[in-house]
């Protein structure tokens, strides 16, 4: 009865609490392991004094060489906690849990590395018993404002708020014996170590009793302009990392720059005035310093400027204290139901209204309008500047005074939105205007009914011809023909909501377009005219028969190089002048002008526009006349440290800076529309893909801002100091492996950084649920001599492990079924150590090029249904053994495999009934030795992976993985062979026809091997 009354009790509870409490919570002897399934406002239990390590944190589970097989895994669905009688909370206990808000932590007393880390809702903190603070703890908190510590802390490691953007209160009760805080800084008393810096303030002055700058002190502080520390000596490692409003640094008995991480001052892009001019003793920057012309820098002596000159080129290095500086409050404000305005100061660090600015800043104003709103007017301190302002964007170059501007928006007047278009705008435009000649610009809006006339300009030779409207809705919307336009030059009609009207051209009946332009524009020019001496414009069609005098216009000292017509060189013919008789057809003319003597070899060479190569040195300016950088273009310019941008650029090639390894940073003017420059990294203008990576830049990690969806392909090749890529928290799109770039879901590899790989085989192992390996990837790697891929890989993209001169291997390790399915154009090109590319059944295409230059290749295996890309095994010398697994032969070139050396030593290996189809199919001809060797008859041996096939004169043996001792011997125990195991597939001779041979392999059972 006591039993049936114990489980009613039992009952009772079970329906009275989540089962999540009973049954989720893993705690041993006080302490919390784990708490599956926890889910809102969570109160630990009061029998826990501990929360575990990892608690509410899963990370991912790396293998032996270092890679993450999991992605982590953060409780989310936590909200808040009360920890009740906890007292410690370990490492990474609720690292990433995003959805927690609040904490309720009376009696916690440790807190141990990056146990909050990533926890961006958390507001506030308050911590009354803590005595032990470990390094990040709190990191990148980015929601919080508030954080007191009780009395009682005597220890912290680096800052354990590193990155709290909006942390405004920094407080630690009075009476601490440790640690004090003043002006929402963290400082230890018994060496005056600044410890944390609260992340969203703007000012930081110091008295003298803090000393040093402890590590990521300052990390993240975004916010702040100015720095006052009078005693401060030493700057320590990562202490300024992302100050990216920091404009004025003054600490006059600085003596040394900690830089073990290269990022120290990573980001501080807008610093003006630095404060050294106590310090004769000065140590150095350790490459730490931005060097940049808007810089200037205070310094003790002579002997100081000399020093610091030779490191940096373009800062202003001045002896002496620096006169008193004064700033400038920018206050901004506009009508925000129609519009925004945006601000910001050199390096684009974003300027909120209410900031100050040292004066001589330069600052810019742009105005966003909503839809149907336009900007009406722009007041600066009183005084109406519209009229100075172009496309909605006002520079103050330098801030004298300061700043208040004002910007109204005004909503457009009720009417119709107006559009046009040429459907052949190379051939005729069109414009609108309304009653009385005013000009109606494309989508502007105009009142109803009002009388529109749309005007057709067709270019010479050219004639309009049918007028259309935009009819229907939705998916059914069409451009219907006006009736009785066709020939018109105008058209008239009302006004209605959303008209639409398109025009056509036509080149008229025996006319030729004639186009014509210099190459090389600062060096001379190319006019054309008629025989009547009435000049025309490039891409006119003039009349069949015509007579065309092209004139070239040398200028200084240069002159006429050499003519082209249709891209053909008119050969011998150099006079100012080139005559087209009688016009037949479309032309295009050319005329190349340069200096006389010898051309310069690191002369940029620009041809319409492109740059197609150039070999600068130092601080580069691009050409004002360079709209495109074409493929390559700066590769092995390893003497260029920067390079700016002209405001024109709109293109970028793929690799174009390769193997240029000293230029440190890109700067981009604002005005260019296409390109902006993030902290000397070259983004496109929304900042949504990294173009290019400076390959010199120092430090040995870089971190991807918030906003990249992606980067271009081989934007970080040929960069020898990069050895990890890591992501801003906020980003979305991407994620970091161990120092390796992913799209955020991990299923596409987009760039492995060229570090050491250790171990005798220096493999990579990439990880299980990798898809792709993208375009150049994995290319330029002077370390890696063997990839293990993952089951999961479907495709390798083009050149995505290209130019990988150690490379000798690539398959599967044991036990792994592949999937792979395309190999792109070029993938392994120039692998000059690769030996074998084994068998992979699931491959169905191998791209053009694929092999090309793989000149100590020996080995190939073409599965059944593969085709082949041409010119696939160009220069590939050494090959020795193909085995084409279809009886079908795959279509190739006739000369695929004529580059091998010793034809009459290589052998083809086929399927015994496809011998004759080889022997006659073009490419496989060429063979001399054509095998019928390949059994398709595959055993499986105790694991389906492991495979053998029957060959000629032996087995190939795949499966296993390398370096695996393994022997043969004969059923009566005679020792055959001795060796080991090869990465993807070894061969296994046998002694003669009908004796059977046991194979034996380390850590597996013997298989039995019948010939």
């Amino acid at each position: 009865m006591k039993r049936i009354f114990k489980w009613v009790v039992f009952a009772i509870v079970l329906q009275a609490l989540p089962l999540s409490n009973v049954f989720a919570q893993k705690i041993e002897n006080g302490k919390l392991i784990s708490w599956a399934d926890a889910s809102g406002s969570i109160t630990i239990p009061e029998d826990v004094t501990e929360i575990a390590e990892n608690c509410f944190y899963t990370p991912g589970e790396p293998d032996p060489d270092g890679w993450g097989d999991t992605d982590p895994i953060s409780n989310t669905a936590i909200t808040s906690v009360d920890f009740k009688n906890v007292v410690k909370i370990g490492k990474n206990a609720f690292k990433g849990c995003t959805g927690i808000v609040s904490i309720m932590a009376p009696k916690v007393t440790e807190i141990a590395e990056e146990a909050f880390d990533a926890c961006s809702s958390l507001e506030a903190l308050a911590l009354p018993a803590i005595t032990k603070l470990e390094k990040r703890a709190f990191a990148n908190c980015s929601a919080m404002t508030n954080v007191s510590l009780g009395k009682s802390l005597a220890s912290t490691g680096a800052n354990p708020f590193t990155n709290c953007t909006m942390l405004k209160n920094l407080q630690i009760e009075a009476g601490a014996e440790g640690f004090y805080t003043s002006e929402n800084a963290l400082i230890r008393k018994t060496d005056g170590v600044l410890v944390a810096v609260a992340g969203g303030i703007e000012l930081l002055t110091l008295d003298g009793r803090c000393k040093k700058v402890g590590e990521s002190a300052m990390f993240g502080c975004s916010r702040l302009t100015k720095v006052t520390l009078p005693e401060a000596t030493v700057l320590g490692d990562k202490s300024l990392n992302g100050c990216s409003s920091l404009a004025e640094l003054i600490v006059p008995k600085l003596e040394e720059v900690e830089n073990n991480s290269f990022i120290t001052m990573n980001g501080v892009g807008s610093l003006r005035v630095m404060d050294i001019h106590l310090s004769p003793n000065f140590k150095g920057f350790n490459g730490a310093f931005n060097d940049k012309e808007s810089t200037t820098l205070y310094v003790a002596s002579e002997e100081v400027k000399t020093r610091l000159s030779k490191e940096l080129r373009k800062t202003k290095i001045i002896v002496g204290a620096p006169s008193v500086i004064t700033n400038v409050t920018i206050t901004y404000s506009f009508n925000s139901d129609g519009g925004k305005v945006e601000s910001w100061t050199t390096g684009a660090v974003a300027v909120v209204s209410g900031q100050t600015l040292p004066t001589g800043s330069t600052i810019t104003f742009k105005a966003i309008p909503f839809f149907d709103y336009y900007v009406a007017s722009w007041t600066l301190n009183g005084t109406d500047i519209s009229s100075s302002v172009e496309n909605n964007m006002y520079e103050i170059a330098s801030v004298t005074e300061d700043i208040n501007l004002n910007v109204t928006f005004r909503k457009k007047d009720e009417g119709c939105y107006i559009f046009y278009r040429s459907l052949a705008p190379s051939q005729g435009t069109i414009s609108c205007s309304r009653d009385g000649g005013i000009n109606v610009p494309y989508g502007e809006k105009v009142p109803l009914n009002s009388n529109l006339k749309f005007t057709a300009s067709p270019r010479r030779g050219y004639r309009v011809t049918d007028w259309s409207k935009e009819v229907g809705e939705g998916s059914q919307i069409s451009y219907e023909v006006i009736s009785g336009q066709n020939g018109k030059t105008t058209y008239e009609c009302k006004a209605e909501d959303g008209l639409d009207i398109a025009v056509n051209f036509d080149r008229m009946t025996d006319h030729f377009i004639v186009k014509f332009s210099s190459f090389n524009t600062d060096n001379g020019t190319l006019t054309a005219a008629l025989q009547d001496g009435s000049s025309f414009e490039s891409g006119d069609a003039l009349p069949k028969g015509s007579k065309i005098i092209f004139t070239a216009h040398p200028i200084g000292a240069n002159k006429v190089e050499e003519w082209q017509l249709n891209s053909e060189t008119v050969s011998g013919h150099r006079e100012l002048t080139y005559v087209v008789e009688s016009l037949s057809s479309d032309i295009e003319v050319n005329v190349l002008c340069s200096q006389s003597g010898e051309p310069d070899p690191d002369a940029p060479v620009i041809q319409k526009g492109h740059l197609i190569s150039w070999n600068p040195e130092g601080a580069a300016i691009l050409p004002g006349e360079v709209t495109h950088i074409d493929a390559k273009a700066f590769e092995g310019a390893n003497k260029m440290t920067s390079l700016t941008l002209n405001k024109d650029l709109k293109y970028i090639g793929e690799q174009a800076f390769l193997y240029a390894t000293a230029l440190r940073q890109f700067e981009v003017p604002a005005e260019n529309p296409h390109f902006t420059a993030e902290d000397g990294v070259l983004y496109n203008k929304e900042k949504t893909l990294l173009i290019a990576y400076p390959a010199g830049r120092e430090g040995d990690t870089y971190q991807i801002i918030a906003s990249a969806l992606g980067i271009m392909p081989g934007a970080f090749a040929t960069c020898p100091l990069l050895k990890n890529v890591t992501v801003a928290i906020d980003n979305t799109a991407l994620k970091s492996v161990d120092g390796a770039l992913y799209t955020q879901d991990g299923a596409t590899l987009l760039f492995f950084p060229t570090r050491p790989i250790e171990g005798e085989e220096a493999a990579i192992k990439l990880p299980e649920g990798l898809q792709t390996i993208g375009r150049l990837a994995l290319s330029y790697h002077p370390a890696v001599k063997g990839i293990k891929l993952p089951a999961s890989l479907r495709k390798i993209e083009a050149q995505a492990l290209a130019f990988n001169p150690v490379l000798a291997s690539v398959g599967y390790e044991e036990n792994v079924s592949p999937g792979l399915e395309s190999v792109g154009d070029s993938a392994f090109y120039y692998g000059r150590s690769l030996l074998l590319f084994p068998h992979i059944p699931t491959l169905k295409s191998l791209g053009k090029g694929v092999f090309g230059i793989c000149n100590l290749l020996e080995e190939i295996h073409i599965p059944d249904g593969c085709t082949i890309g041409k010119g696939a095994f160009e220069k590939c010398q050494s090959i020795k053994r193909v085995f084409a697994y279809d009886s079908k032969p795959a279509d190739i070139e006739a000369d695929a495999f004529s580059d091998i050396v010793f034809l009459d030593e290589a052998t083809l290996h086929v399927k015994p009934d496809a011998v004759d189809a080889y022997s006659q199919a073009d490419g496989w001809k060429i063979f001399k030795h054509i095998k019928g060797s390949i059994d398709t008859r595959i055993e499986t041996i105790e694991h389906s992976n492991y495979r053998i096939y029957k060959v000629s004169d032996g087995w190939l043996v795949e499966g296993f993985a390398a370096g695996l001792n393994y022997t043969t011997c004969t059923v009566s125990g005679e020792l055959l062979t001795r060796s080991k195991t090869q990465q993807g597939q070894f061969f296994v001779p046998t002694p003669h026809a009908g004796l059977a041979v046991l194979l034996h392999i380390e850590g597996h059972s013997v298989i039995k091997l019948m010939r």
